[in-house]
C-alpha cells in the first residue's frame, strides 16, 4: 500500500524559487512539494476556508491546546493484519499503527471523481484544523500553534509561480489522511515540523531508513536520523523534525520528544 503522504504527493516545486526567507526543515520545506494537479484545488480550497477563518499572525494559542489526548486509546483497535514494517540496518521493526474512525469535514473531502486530494497552505492554525477533524495529536502547553516562513515558489512542470503564506498541508484518501504543520517548542525556541499519518484503512506499509534506533517511555519503538525523529503513537504515525541547518546535532530532537511526553 502506498503511504500516499504529503511528502511523496508534493514533489514537483524548485526548491531555488523559495525565497531566501524561507527556513528548511530537513531536506526541503514541507509543504512546498506539491504537484501541479493538486496545488490549484488547494490553492482553492484555502481561499474558501480564508473566508471563514481568519489569521491573527504567524503565532497561535487555541483554547484546549494543552490537553494531550487521541481520539482512539482503544488498543484493542489494533488488527494483527496491519503492518507498519521499517527496515534499520538490515533489521526489521514493527510499529503499533492501526486503523482509526475519522469523520472527514466537507471541505476536506475529495471530489466524487476523485480517490484522494492535497491541500496546500491551507489558512488555519493546525489546531483548528484538528478541530475540524476532530483528532487530538500529541501536543501540551510545551508548545504553541505556528506556521512555516512564507516565501515564493515555482512549479518545475508548469513553470508557474505562488506565494505560500506558510499555513499547513492535509492530504485525505481512502486509506489515510496525512497533516503537514509546525509547533514552536518554548524549550529549544524553535518551530518543529510534523507529519502526522492517521489511517482509516489496514495498514501495509514496508520501508528502509538510516539512523539509530531508540525506545520511547511506553516501550515502543522509535527511529532518530540527525533532526528528525520517526514513532507511533494511540495508532498514528508521526514524523517530528527540528528546523535548523545543524543537521548533525541530536539533542534538540530530543528535547523535543522529552516535551512532547513520549520519551
Amino acid at each position: 500500500m502506498k503511504t500516499n503522504s504529503i511528502y511523496e504527493a508534493l514533489n514537483n516545486v524548485d526548491d531555488k524559487f523559495v525565497s531566501e526567507a524561507a527556513k528548511v526543515c530537513g531536506k526541503r520545506p514541507i509543504a512546498l512539494m506539491i504537484t501541479a494537479a493538486s496545488l490549484a484545488a488547494a490553492l482553492a480550497l484555502a481561499v474558501g476556508i480564508r473566508n471563514l477563518v481568519g489569521r491573527s499572525g504567524i503565532m497561535y494559542v487555541a483554547p484546549g491546546f494543552g490537553e494531550s489526548k487521541t481520539s482512539s486509546t482503544n488498543d484493542s483497535a489494533y488488527d494483527p493484519n496491519n503492518k507498519f514494517v521499517i527496515k534499520v540496518d538490515d533489521e526489521d521493526y514493527y510499529f503499533n499503527v492501526y486503523p482509526q474512525k475519522i469523520i472527514i469535514p466537507d471541505a476536506f473531502k475529495p471530489d466524487e471523481t476523485e480517490s484522494s486530494k492535497s491541500f496546500f497552505d491551507v489558512d488555519m492554525s493546525p489546531t483548528e484544523i484538528f478541530a475540524e477533524f476532530g483528532i487530538h495529536p500529541l501536543m501540551n502547553d510545551n508548545f504553541t500553534d505556528s506556521k512555516n516562513e512564507p516565501g515564493w515558489i515555482k512549479n518545475v512542470i508548469t513553470d508557474e509561480e505562488f506565494y505560500y503564506n506558510g499555513g499547513p498541508g492535509v492530504y485525505v484518501s481512502d486509506r489515510n489522511i496525512s497533516f503537514d504543520y509546525y509547533l514552536y517548542n518554548k524549550t529549544i525556541n524553535q518551530k518543529v515540523g510534523f507529519t502526522l499519518d492517521y489511517y482509516t484503512d489496514l495498514v501495509d506499509f514496508s520501508s528502509s531508513y538510516g539512523g539509530e534506533v531508540i525506545y520511547m517511555k511506553d516501550g515502543s519503538v522509535g527511529i532518530i536520523c540527525r533532526n528528525r525523529a520517526t514513532f507511533a503513537y494511540h495508532g498514528a504515525m508521526y514524523s517530528v523534525t527540528v528546523c535548523t541547518k545543524d543537521f548533525d546535532e541530536n539533542i534538540y530532537i530530543m528535547d523535543v520528544l522529552t516535551d512532547l511526553g513520549v520519551l
